[in-house]
């Protein structure tokens, strides 16, 4: 029952939020549409088909395989986040969690997957929803330092515009500020924590109280920060999601013939990143495949080979947790879960 009704809250609270966000939602589909027409406008469909011909299937199986073991890995990183009782946090919910978050942020344009995951996971797991999204903040801040880490490694291999350079390393520097910010606030929050609750006094009891529950909440999310092992594992299970992610981008290089260097592999993951910050089209059609051209023409890619990387990439990274996201959805309404 009370997890009928966190579905409930759930869905009503997603629906505000979609009805909010129709301008996004529109702008969205707008660049999709334009994006969808720069990756298509001069394709050779003789080239595009002779291309998609040649996929090496074994290949492309071993970076689907890639795709479903970072979702492991992944998995087993946020249940760390969890820590100090990660240990009795089901696998299932919190795998399910994931994969459902992701494909709400592939489908929507809104990026909704996390406040899903949030919700679903603190009620499966019967967990304050505030502790559960901290551990999603500290997670974004170690994928940030993750992407500003790949930037780097572009930057340093490549030859970009002095104005990409210089915006990759202001990234760098909001990551630290980030990152210092964290570990701050996990270390010391408690004084700020003693200096509100005299603050709170001065408000109603309910106010006071609550306010004060909820930074309290927040300051047992960040656990995994003030622990030098846990800390160790979240990053060390980091890098192997990066690892994997890069690998995955490499090894479908090697599926359809083309031989480029690993830092290819690289810029195609930040370039994709950073095309998620603004609106994007449902399913991020149009974007995606226009990224990937516009990240193989580095390396003087032709246009419609690239179109057809760009398609076995979606097809291998994406549409498994848009299907498995979509299967655990259906399975869970099913058995009235959620």
């Amino acid at each position: 029952m009370v997890l009928l009704k966190a579905q409930d809250k759930l869905s009503n609270s997603l629906g505000i939020l979609i009805k909010g966000s129709f301008p996004r939602f529109a702008i969205g589909s707008a660049l999709g549409g334009l994006a969808f027409w720069l990756a298509f406008r001069n394709v050779n469909w003789l080239i595009l088909w002779e291309t998609l011909q040649q996929i090496n299937y074994p290949l492309a199986f071993l970076a689907l395989l890639m795709v479903l073991l970072n979702l492991v890995v992944v998995t087993a990183r946020w249940r760390w986040l969890l820590y100090p009782d990660h240990l009795g946090r089901k696998w299932s919910n919190l795998f399910a969690g994931i994969v459902v978050g992701q494909m709400v942020n592939i489908i929507l344009p809104l990026r909704l997957g996390e406040v899903v995951r949030a919700f679903a996971v603190g009620a499966s797991e019967k967990l304050s929803k505030t502790r559960v999204m901290m551990t999603i903040v500290v997670e974004k801040v170690v994928d940030l330092g993750l992407f500003a880490f790949s930037t780097l490694l572009v930057i340093l291999s490549l030859s970009l515009p002095s104005a990409l350079q210089e915006s990759g390393y202001f990234l760098i520097a909001f990551w630290l500020s980030a990152f210092i910010g964290i570990v701050a606030f996990s270390l010391w929050g408690h004084i700020g924590l003693s200096f509100l609750a005299s603050w709170s006094g001065r408000l109603p009891l309910r106010w006071g109280q609550k306010i004060e529950r909820q930074c309290r909440l927040a300051l047992e999310g960040l656990s995994a920060v003030r622990d030098s092992h846990a800390s160790f594992v979240v990053w060390v299970l980091s890098f192997i999601s990066l690892g994997l992610s890069v690998g995955t981008n490499y090894i479908l290089f090697l599926a359809i013939g083309l031989s480029l260097p690993v830092v290819a592999a690289v810029l195609v993951l930040v370039v994709l990143q950073i095309g998620n910050v603004p609106p994007s089209p449902p399913a991020n059609l149009g974007v995606f495949h226009y990224l990937v051209i516009v990240s193989l023409s580095f390396f003087a890619v032709e246009s419609s080979v690239a179109l057809g990387y760009a398609l076995l990439l979606y097809t291998v990274a994406l549409l498994p947790k848009i299907v498995m996201g979509t299967l655990i959805v259906w399975n869970r309404k099913q058995s009235r879960s959620y």
